[in-house]
């Protein structure tokens, strides 16, 4: 493949570095305390290859090299249409959601439309991601939410008041309530431990009140 064509796609991702996610913005976290959408990823990546390793070694059947795969590309079509916050999907409804998904698949398209054969399999990849339809693809989701789980967590570690950060763990909790790996929910439990613990040691009282999964 012709590398002016690779480097048009480095290029075109290259945004992803500097792109801050703005869930983080919202809630008052400065710039500088938050994260952009490409240490996100990685972020994800991490979580991802670590819960797989532990999977395979129980005897779980999955691809590992696929679920990287998607970790890696699971918020690649944000190079194009920035960092669309929960909140805004929310508040927005199905008909934003709607599409939000629509420019999601386009922008994923157009960043790998020069690729030839290797676009297919990119594309496929990025499709699974949303469908969420495999094993790998639900791990790699549930590795999102983690990592933004731990970023709040070394947030308050840093300093940030937990107050407004206590909302990411309350609109996260039913994706971990919903999943049978053991591994991922006691992660899940043991981030909550460590939020309601630098709660208290600021003397909040946060609402509503959650309970750990059992």
């Amino acid at each position: 493949m012709n590398s002016d064509i690779l480097i048009r796609l480095f290029l075109q991702l290259e945004p992803l570095k500097q792109l801050h996610r703005t869930g983080w913005v919202i809630k008052g976290v400065e710039l500088a305390g938050g994260e952009t959408v490409a240490s996100h990823s990685w972020g994800t990546s991490i979580i991802s290859l670590v819960i797989g390793e532990l999977l395979l070694e129980e005897g779980v059947s999955l691809d590992l090299g696929r679920l990287i795969s998607l970790a890696l590309l699971h918020d690649m079509s944000e190079a194009k249409i920035s960092d669309i916050p929960y909140s805004a999907v929310v508040l927005g409804g199905a008909q934003l959601a709607g599409a939000k998904a629509k420019a999601e698949a386009a922008a994923a398209f157009e960043i790998l439309s020069d690729l030839g054969p290797l676009r297919k399999r990119l594309t496929r990849l990025w499709s699974e991601i949303e469908s969420e339809d495999t094993f790998e693809s639900r791990i790699v989701r549930l590795a999102d939410k983690l990592d933004m789980l731990v970023h709040a967590v070394a947030l308050e570690h840093s300093g940030v008041s937990p107050e407004p950060l206590h909302e990411f763990f309350i609109s996260t909790r039913d994706f971990f309530v919903a999943t049978d790996l053991k591994q991922i929910r006691d992660v899940y439990n043991s981030l909550l431990r460590m939020h309601l613990a630098n709660a208290e040691m600021r003397g909040l009282e946060l609402e509503p009140s959650i309970d750990e999964i059992v």
